[in-house]
């Protein structure tokens, strides 16, 4: 089995719904998201072509970059219509935004959409701070 890794990191912020604890209220991360493509065969003697793998990432990195990430009817629609009149870019999301379900949504988009061969995502709020998601 081969294996190849790629990684971005990016800044936005978040808060975790229904959480007791100082996550509960909006703060930021520089998200590091680690990426692992595995294949038992080589195609033109790689896993997958480095550029097209962070050309993904890209794609990903663009959805989430400076923006604030938010669970779907997490806040009022006032609220939500007041942080758009003041130019907050908002990303909203159909999960509570922990890392642990940042991972497993990342890794279901390279996998459905690109059809990418995930073997596993880490996700890093910090440095110190990582979840991970795969399949078993």
């Amino acid at each position: 089995m081969y294996s190849v890794q790629s990684e971005i990191i990016f800044n936005s912020a978040h808060f975790l719904e229904n959480y007791n604890g100082k996550c509960n209220t909006i703060h930021g991360h520089n998200w590091k998201i680690i990426i692992e493509v595995q294949s038992k065969e080589l195609e033109n003697d790689m896993v997958i072509d480095f550029k097209q793998l962070k050309e993904y990432l890209k794609e990903i990195e663009q959805l989430y970059d400076h923006k604030l990430i938010i669970k779907k009817g997490s806040l009022k629609e006032n609220t939500i219509k007041c942080l758009e009149e003041e130019n907050f870019i908002l990303s909203i999301v159909d999960f509570n935004t922990t890392a642990e379900n940042f991972a497993k949504h990342i890794y279901y988009i390279l996998k459905e959409k690109y059809n990418v061969n995930i073997r596993k995502v880490d996700i890093y709020e910090t440095d110190n701070n990582k979840a991970s998601y795969w399949e078993e």
